[in-house]
């Protein structure tokens, strides 16, 4: 039988340094009960949406999860109180951030589901608003804690917590509440922290000092490559769109600094492998990625809302993802040009295989051999796919919507791809084994 929150504030107060395992046992028994609390509200909604009525959850059905979720939120509130006492349950910075973090998630679900459905909207658009704000300012909480617990612990269950569960909501909350889009949710949440919290924002600083530091804005891109900040403005061809949502250009950002960071590292390495040179794009191409999947989600609300394609809004999102995809696509060609090695793959270096320099009985040393023809054919099979791949992602590329209009481009996004089917046709040729007459 799980615990009744009345009984545990009474047991509360008998804790002390030498029980302490008693408290921990208290403390896990509060995290399970509000864990009960909020995935039953979690189920009952999910099953709601799987019905797929369109419409929204009122009744007992919605009364129901709003109890639960107030349920979750009192036992987050329990563990809040009861590791505040440092003496008695010698908890760390750390542990009482956390929980500080947890509690304002739980209040900021119950406060957003309470806004989000089911709730007839009040005529007086300022409460509306107030309400919203309420929710935010849980919610910044829970971003601004879980920001510097991954800050400082770099653990992915925080980083989790934020990408799908906390940013996303913070995010919606600040569209009703009227914030612009171009404003960034980590600008968002230190807006709307509560000023009230001072405890809680020293705890924040002591654990990372620049968790209230506002990014600075580049007015290009070139700029906020040389400096890393985050960019307001995008060019492509000639052309300049302004950066319609700030996660496009914090994604943009983190691209900024792992192209400084790749540059560096492939300045100083220049004699390594070809596959750990490949294997430091990673970064580059995962923060494109993500800047790529910003703009298609920024373009799916915004399409929503039914604007239409002559706004200047959905004009700057087309601009900016043609421009994502080139950037992302030559990256990965990039890398494959790595990989696929000298002159693009042009000619082929006879690899040595080196054998024991070890004498024999009768002392005559064992000669180095060339690399046998099977590893040679292997190497030239590699290529291919790395051939198939870069055109492949020049074929996506032409699927963008707005590339084909462009003909000057297409031009020159053909004339690159007839390059590397050129290439990939020579390495095809050289795949026939001359003794067998086979291709590969």
């Amino acid at each position: 039988m799980w615990p009744r929150a009345k009984s545990q504030s009474r047991t509360r107060t008998d804790c002390g340094i030498g029980s302490l395992l008693t408290c921990s046992r208290y403390v896990h028994l509060l995290l399970l009960s509000a864990e009960r609390a909020w995935a039953c509200a979690m189920h009952i909604k999910s099953m709601r949406s799987e019905d797929d009525t369109g419409k929204a959850v009122t009744g007992y059905a919605r009364e129901h999860i709003l109890a639960r979720l107030n349920k979750a939120a009192k036992y987050g509130k329990e563990v809040v109180e009861l590791l505040s006492d440092r003496s008695g349950t010698n908890s760390s910075d750390q542990d009482v951030l956390e929980v500080q973090a947890y509690h304002a998630s739980l209040r900021g679900t119950l406060l957003f589901e309470k806004q989000v459905e089911g709730v007839k909207k009040n005529k007086d658009v300022s409460k509306n608003q107030e309400a919203w704000n309420l929710c935010l300012s849980e919610l910044a909480v829970a971003h601004i804690s879980y920001a510097a617990l991954l800050h400082d612990s770099k653990k992915d269950i925080f980083k989790d917590i934020l990408t799908n569960t906390i940013d996303p909501s913070i995010r919606y909350a600040a569209y009703q509440a009227k914030i612009s889009r171009t404003v960034a949710v980590s600008t968002v949440a230190q807006q709307s922290f509560p000023s009230e919290r001072s405890e809680l924002s020293k705890l924040v600083l002591q654990i990372w000092p620049e968790a209230f530091e506002q990014k600075q804005v580049s007015s290009s891109q070139k700029e906020a490559e040389v400096s890393g900040t985050v960019p307001d403005s995008i060019k492509w061809r000639g052309r300049s769109a302004k950066i319609a949502d700030a996660t496009i250009g914090q994604a943009l950002a983190q691209a900024s600094i792992a192209q400084t960071t790749l540059e560096e590292y492939l300045s100083s390495n220049q004699t390594i492998p070809s596959s750990k040179k490949a294997a430091a794009y990673d970064n580059i191409l995962i923060a494109y990625q993500d800047a790529v999947d910003a703009n298609r989600k920024a373009i799916e609300e915004i399409e929503k809302e039914g604007v239409d394609e002559g706004d200047s809004r959905m004009q700057d999102l087309r601009i900016s993802d043609l421009t994502l995809n080139y950037v992302l696509v030559s990256w990965r060609i990039g890398r494959n040009r790595v990989l696929i090695g000298q002159d693009d793959g042009m000619t082929l270096p006879e690899q040595i295989v080196k054998r024991s320099k070890r004498s024999r009985k009768d002392d005559v040393f064992r000669k180095d051999k060339p690399e046998a023809r099977s590893r040679q054919l292997q190497q030239l099979r590699e290529r291919v796919v790395l051939y198939d791949s870069t055109l492949q992602s020049m074929d996506n590329l032409k699927s963008v919507r707005g590339a084909m209009r462009d003909s000057t481009f297409v031009a020159e996004l053909d004339a690159k791809r007839s390059y590397f089917q050129a290439l990939k046709y020579v390495t095809s040729l050289e795949h026939s084994d001359p003794l067998t007459n086979d291709e590969s």
